[in-house]
């Protein structure tokens, strides 16, 4: 799912929310397909016409098929920021 707001033209803001799940779950040594739901925040604003920038703020909550592969249940969390330049 997805919602985009922007509340001119140059920034936009959306959330995403994905369900992540393995297609064949045993060929990685797990019994559940699982993997998990990730929420990602983004924002993107074009400065001018050459630079932009986006930034991301992520969460992940590990499902079955994650805690049993990769090992705990804790979330995951990440961030990114991307700076856009072209000539």
């Amino acid at each position: 799912m997805r919602l985009t707001l922007a509340p001119n033209d140059s920034v936009t803001f959306d959330v995403m929310y994905y369900a992540f799940t393995l297609d064949q779950p045993a060929s990685v040594g797990a019994t559940s397909a699982a993997w998990g739901d990730e929420l990602n925040f983004t924002v993107d604003w074009e400065v001018d016409e050459r630079v932009s920038v986006t930034g991301v703020l992520g969460l992940l909550r590990p499902g079955d098929a994650a805690e049993e592969i990769v090992g705990g249940g804790s979330d995951w969390i990440h961030a990114m920021l991307l700076v856009s330049y072209s000539w």
